[in-house]
C-alpha cells in the first residue's frame, strides 16, 4: 500500500505548530522522560494524555531551551526502541515541529524502509538544516518503488538545489510515475540548474513527457522571478508561449508573463488575439484588464472591429474593466452589429461611458432587435447614464417606439426619478396600448409628489378602459402612501370626488377611499351608501366592507341591517369580522352585541363558521353564550367545538356555561382530539 506524503499532510491531527511562549514552562526534565515512555506504548483508542502533555511541553518551550533538546533526544531513543507503530507515527509528527540535525542520523534509516519511508520524510520536511536535505538525497538512491516519490517529493518540497542531477536522471526513467514525479520537482525547485536541467530533459524527451516538462518550466519560470532573476524567466515563458506543446501551455506562459510584469505583454496579448485556438484567444483577453500599460486599451480596441463576435464580447468586457472610457467610441460602433450578445456587451459598455449623445443610438439599437433579453440590457445601461438631460433625450426617443420598448422607457424614467418626465407620463396614461398606460399609472406611481397627487387621481377617473383600472389603481397607490401624515393620504381623492358628479369616476375615488381609509373618507363612503345611483351605493358599501381599519366596524353593523342585496349582506358581515378582532376601543360588551348581531345576520353556513372562528379567537366574556346553540348544529358543530375549546382555554375557573359547553362538546363532537381536549380541560 502506497504511504504518500500528502497522507500525513491530511493526519496532523493536533495542530502544534503555535507561537512558543516565552513563560518559563512548568514541566521538570525529568517529566520528560515519564511522558516519552508513556507515549511509545500507545495504542490505537488507548489515551493520549501523554502525548497531550508533552504537545503541551512544546508549546510552552522555544527552539534550543533545555526542555526542548531533552524532549527530542528522548523521542529519537523512543524511535530506536520497541516503541509501537502508532507511536512512532505520533513521534514522527512531533519531529516535523521540534526536530533539529540532533534527529537526523536516527530518522534516516526510516528513510530506507518501504513501511516508514513515508514517517521519515515527514519528519524531515520542515527540517532546518543541510543535514536532512542529504540524507533524503542519500536515501533517494537507495529505495525503490512508490516510496521514492516520498522522497523525491520531500526534496522538491524542500527545493533542495543540489539534488538536480539526481532528479534530471529519474526524469529520464522509464517508469512514468517516477519521470514525472521528477520533472514536477526540478520545477518546484526553481533554480537555474533545475532551469537548465529541465531544457535538456526536453532536448530528448518523449512526446507523452512534454507538457509535464512545459508546465514544470513555467513553474520553475515562476520561482525564479520571486527569487529576482526576472530576465531567466521571461526567456522560458517567451520561448514557451512561442513554441507551445499544446495550447495549455501557450495560455499558461502568456498568463504568467503578465502575472510577472513581462514589460511588452500587450504585444503578446495582441500576437495571442490571432491565433486559432479560442481558449488561448479567450486566455489573453482576460489579461487585458491586467496589463499596466497605458497604451492598452486603444491597441486592444483597434482590434475591435475585426475580431470575432465572441472574442469581440469578451474584449468589451475586458476594456469595460479597464475602465478607460477613452475607448467609448470604439465600443459604440459594435452597436450596429447584427449579433444581439455583442450589441448588448456594446449597451452595457456605452452606460458605463456614455452621455446624453449616447441614448438616441442605444434606443434605436434595441428597437433593431426587440428582443426581452436586449430590452433589459437597453433599461440597465439607460439607468446607468448620468444627467438631466439624458431624462431628455429619453423623452424625445419616445415618439414612434413599439409598445413594449415605450413602456420599458416609461419604467426607466421612473427608475431615473426624472422630475421633468411628469407631464409625459400624465399623457401617456391615456395611450390606446394597454401595457404602455399601465406603464405610465406604476411610473406616477413612484414618482408622482403629493402637489401633483390630484392630477394622478384625474388621470384614473378618465381611464376609458375599465379593464385596466383595477391594476392602475394599485399602480398609483404608492405615491398616496409616501405622504407622511396618514389623515392626509386621501386629501387628493376627495377633493377630485367632490369635483366629480359622474358615476364611473365616483366609482373608482370610492375603492381608492377604501383602500386608504380615514375619517373624512369614511363620512364620504357612508353619504355615498345612501346614493340615488345604485351604482355608486354598491362601490360604497363594497368600500366600507373593504375598510383598512377598524373604525368601520359599527357603521359596516349598521348597514348589514340596512341592506336587502345577499351579496353585498355577504361582504358586509365578513368585513366586520375581519375588523372586530382589531376594534381595540370598542367595548367588550359591544363587541358581543356585535358578534351576536352578525350571528343573526350570517346569511349562510360560511359566514356563520367565521363568527363562530372570530368569538374562538377574541375569548371576551359572554362569547361562550352564543356558541352554545351551535354545539347541536351539524353544519358548524366542528368549528363551534373549536371556539367552546379556545374559550375555555382562556377562562379560569372552567364553570358555569364555560363547563355546560365543554360537557356537551364531549358529548357531541365525533373529533377524538377535540373530545380529549375537552375532557382534559374539564378534569382541571
Amino acid at each position: 500500500m502506497k504511504k504518500h506524503l500528502s497522507i500525513w499532510l491530511l493526519g496532523l491531527g493536533c495542530s502544534l505548530a503555535m507561537t512558543a511562549l516565552a513563560a518559563a514552562p512548568d514541566f521538570a526534565l525529568d517529566d520528560v522522560e515519564q511522558w516519552v515512555v508513556t507515549a511509545s506504548r500507545y495504542e490505537i483508542g488507548a489515551s493520549r494524555e501523554a502525548f497531550a502533555r508533552i504537545e503541551r511541553m512544546i508549546r510552552d518551550t522555544q527552539p534550543g531551551q533545555p526542555l526542548r533538546q531533552k524532549l527530542e533526544q528522548k523521542i529519537v531513543a523512543a524511535l530506536q526502541s520497541n516503541s509501537t507503530a502508532e507511536a512512532r507515527r505520533s513521534f514522527c509528527r512531533i519531529l516535523w515541529i521540534i526536530g533539529t540535525d540532533a534527529s537526523v542520523a536516527v530518522l534516516e534509516p526510516l528513510l530506507a524502509s518501504e513501511d516508514t519511508c513515508h514517517m521519515g520524510c515527514y519528519a524531515l520536511l520542515n527540517h532546518p538544516g543541510k543535514m536532512a536535505d542529504a540524507a533524503l538525497l542519500r536515501a533517494l538512491d537507495k529505495m525503490p518503488g512508490p516510496s521514492k516519490l516520498n522522497l523525491i517529493n520531500t526534496l522538491a518540497e524542500r527545493r533542495y538545489e543540489p539534488a538536480t542531477g539526481r532528479l534530471k536522471k529519474l526524469a529520464q526513467e522509464n517508469d512514468p510515475e517516477i519521470a514525472l514525479a521528477a520533472i514536477a520537482a526540478l520545477g518546484r525547485i526553481g533554480k537555474s540548474t533545475a532551469a537548465a536541467a529541465l531544457e535538456k530533459i526536453n532536448s530528448s524527451a518523449p512526446e507523452h513527457l512534454r507538457l509535464a516538462i512545459s508546465l514544470a518550466q513555467i513553474q520553475c519560470a515562476q520561482r525564479l522571478a520571486q527569487a529576482g532573476s526576472k530576465d531567466q524567466a521571461f526567456r522560458i515563458l517567451k520561448r514557451l508561449h512561442a513554441r507551445p506543446v499544446s495550447p495549455r501551455v501557450a495560455r499558461a506562459a502568456l498568463v504568467t508573463l503578465v502575472d510577472l510584469g513581462f514589460p511588452d505583454s500587450t504585444s503578446l496579448v495582441l500576437a495571442s488575439l490571432k491565433q486559432e485556438d479560442p481558449g488561448l484567444r479567450a486566455a489573453a483577453i482576460a489579461q487585458v484588464s491586467r496589463l499596466n500599460d497605458p497604451a492598452a486599451s486603444w491597441r486592444f480596441a483597434e482590434c475591435l472591429a475585426s475580431a470575432a463576435d465572441s472574442d469581440q464580447v469578451l474584449l468589451v468586457e475586458a476594456l469595460v474593466k479597464r475602465n478607460d472610457p477613452s475607448v467609448r467610441a470604439a465600443v459604440a460602433m459594435l452597436l450596429e452589429s447584427p449579433n444581439p450578445e455583442v450589441v448588448m456587451a456594446a449597451m452595457r459598455a456605452t452606460g458605463r461611458w456614455g452621455d446624453p449623445s449616447s441614448v438616441a443610438p442605444l434606443i434605436r439599437t434595441a428597437a433593431r432587435f426587440g428582443s426581452r433579453n436586449v430590452l433589459a440590457t437597453l433599461c440597465t445601461s439607460l439607468r446607468l447614464l448620468r444627467g438631466d438631460a439624458v431624462d431628455y433625450e429619453i423623452v424625445r426617443e419616445l415618439d414612434g417606439t413599439q409598445a413594449e420598448l415605450r413602456a420599458r422607457l416609461l419604467e426607466v424614467l421612473a427608475q431615473r426619478e426624472s422630475r421633468m418626465a411628469f407631464p409625459v407620463l400624465v399623457a401617456e396614461t391615456t395611450n390606446a396600448d394597454d401595457q404602455v398606460s399601465l406603464a405610465a399609472f406604476r411610473a406616477l406611481g413612484q414618482l408622482a409628489t403629493p402637489g401633483q397627487l390630484m392630477t394622478v387621481t384625474r388621470c384614473l377617473t378618465t381611464q376609458a378602459r375599465r379593464q385596466i383600472v383595477a391594476e392602475a389603481e394599485q399602480a398609483i397607490l404608492p405615491a398616496f402612501l409616501r405622504i407622511p401624515e396618514a389623515a392626509d393620504q386621501v386629501e387628493p381623492v376627495l377633493k377630485v370626488y367632490a369635483a366629480t358628479p359622474k358615476t364611473a369616476p365616483r366609482q373608482v375615488l370610492l375603492r381608492l377611499m377604501g383602500t386608504l381609509g380615514g375619517a373624512k373618507a369614511l363620512e364620504t363612503v357612508l353619504t355615498a351608501t345612501l346614493n340615488r345611483d345604485a351604482m355608486v351605493r354598491e362601490t360604497a358599501l363594497r368600500s366600507l366592507a373593504n375598510w383598512p381599519d377598524a373604525s368601520a366596524v359599527m357603521p359596516i353593523l349598521d348597514k348589514i341591517r340596512a341592506v336587502k342585496d345577499p351579496t353585498l349582506d355577504i361582504l358586509l358581515v365578513r368585513g366586520a369580522l375581519r375588523l372586530l378582532p382589531s376594534a381595540t376601543d370598542l367595548p367588550a360588551s359591544e363587541k358581543i352585541k356585535a358578534y351576536a348581531g352578525l350571528i343573526a345576520q350570517a346569511p349562510g353556513t360560511g359566514e356563520k363558521k367565521l363568527v363562530l372562528s372570530g368569538l374562538g379567537e377574541s375569548a371576551i366574556p359572554g362569547s361562550m353564550q352564543l356558541v352554545l346553540p351551535f354545539l347541536e348544529d351539524s353544519e358548524v358543530q366542528a368549528e363551534a367545538g373549536l371556539a367552546a375549546l379556545k374559550i375555555a382555554k382562556a377562562s379560569r375557573p372552567v364553570a358555569g356555561d364555560v363547563q355546560a359547553a365543554l360537557k356537551k362538546v364531549v358529548a357531541t363532537t365525533k373529533d377524538e382530539k377535540l373530545k380529549k381536549e375537552a375532557l382534559d380541560l374539564l378534569s382541571k
